[in-house]
């Protein structure tokens, strides 16, 4: 075969994501800043304290080995290495307990993140959906023959070598046409379209009608189905492509390709959990908001009707603060806004999580206090992640929240002593 490199190594965009994470943020904690304050305090005081104290038992002891003696004692008595034993030894049982709980921890400060957090930012698909997608079916457009669509899309679906939910489940919808592919356009999450030429038929694009399309009519259509919880995708011919510079005119809509997300059973109680102990949830996706809005609905997320369009967002973190509280669903995110909505809500003094699984969530990973990773997701998420739930199921966090909590009280009870 012969090939065309376009991009190589570093050039390449999930390349550039990974390559970030790998120097991520420690998780925070505020048990440990102040037990380092409180040792600097005392190393300050401890100096003036000790020459008191020496001074008092020259005056006091028979002897000057005594009055050192005595001393020494004292100043030892100042330093509190108990606590700091106490509060490492807490934190690595901690990680024996969680990792019997499925969660593999990777900082043990993560444990007490994890017990402060206040706000939980998802990526919908693999926390509140399985990450399984199913066709629903299509919706024809300008008389539009079925045949003919279900032709073209059983090209489209097996033309290109994706691994991922959405070409599952056109590969499993679409029966496999053969076809002699002249040209084609990758998927790119910045683009939201594929575009592929083909001997005698012509050129096509599959992708997001609001990418795509400028009819508001369709457009109201493909919301019908986004205020049901279900995602669309514009089928489409084209007159013009150039996948060296990936540009596409002339287009045609032929058909709305309908699909559906399979919810977690789990998702509900997961979530209630969450909003009874005080957690605000905040969905991040690449979907379009409105679908995500009606999903997270079903799974009873608080406020699911507030959401914004991602490409409406500002590019300054100080706008961004004042926005970022007022919306709980954020739909066609970039990895780059994951990144800034996090830092947004660090800037309103929120301890933030983010649970996700792909690269396009590593930014989101490396940035909140805790990140949390699923172990069926990308190498480059699971690095960039300071918690790995290994059986990657959201409703483990409900046992490790509990876990963590739990080691923190128990943590500052025994330190109230010291």
């Amino acid at each position: 075969a012969l090939a065309k490199v376009i991009r190589v190594g570093h050039d390449n965009y999930a390349t550039k994501l990974a390559s970030k994470a790998k120097n991520k943020n420690r998780a925070s904690s505020q048990m440990k800043d102040a037990i380092e304050k409180m040792i600097k305090v005392l190393s300050i005081i401890i100096i003036p304290v000790g020459l008191a104290l020496f001074y008092s038992q020259v005056n006091t002891s028979q002897s000057l080995d005594e009055a050192i003696v005595h001393t020494v004692a004292g100043v030892v008595g100042m330093i509190p290495e108990g606590l700091v034993l106490l509060t490492s030894i807490s934190f690595i049982i901690g990680v024996g307990k969680l990792a019997h709980k499925n969660a593999l921890i990777q900082e043990m400060e993560a444990i007490e993140s994890l017990a402060r957090v206040d706000v939980l930012c998802l990526d919908k698909t693999g926390t509140i959906t399985t990450g399984e997608l199913k066709v629903n079916g299509i919706y024809l457009l300008d008389d539009s023959d079925k045949e003919y669509v279900y032709y073209i899309m059983g090209m489209i679906a097996y033309a290109f070598n994706d691994v991922n939910s959405t070409q599952n489940a056109l590969k499993e919808y679409f029966k496999k046409e053969d076809c002699e592919i002249l040209d084609k356009i990758p998927f790119s999450s910045q683009r939201k379209y594929r575009a592929i030429q083909i001997k005698d038929e012509g050129a096509f694009v599959l992708g997001a009608p609001e990418y795509l399309l400028d009819d508001q009519k369709l457009l109201q259509k493909g919301e019908e189905y986004s205020e049901r919880g279900l995602r669309i995708l514009l089928l489409a011919s084209i007159q013009y492509m150039n996948s060296q510079h990936n540009i596409i005119e002339g287009i045609h809509p032929l058909s709305f390709i309908i699909i559906e997300d399979c919810i977690r059973d789990e998702a509900i109680s997961t979530i209630e959990y969450f909003q009874k102990n005080n957690v605000d949830i905040k969905i991040l996706s690449g979907d379009h908001p409105l679908t995500v809005s009606k999903i997270a609905s079903i799974a009873k997320v608080k406020n699911a009707e507030c959401y914004m369009d991602a490409s409406l967002l500002p590019e300054s973190i100080d706008e961004l603060s004042h926005i970022v509280e007022r919306y709980t669903i954020f739909g066609r995110v970039k990895p780059e806004q994951k990144q800034m909505l996090i830092q947004a809500l660090q800037r309103n003094r929120h301890i933030t999580a983010m649970v996700g699984d792909g690269v396009n969530d590593v930014l989101a990973l490396k940035e909140a206090d805790c990140g949390i990773a699923l172990a069926l997701g990308s190498d480059a998420a699971r690095q960039a992640a300071h918690v790995v739930l290994l059986d990657s199921n959201f409703a483990s966090m409900k046992e490790i929240i509990k876990e963590g909590r739990s080691i923190i009280a128990n943590i500052e009870r025994v330190s109230s002593l010291y």
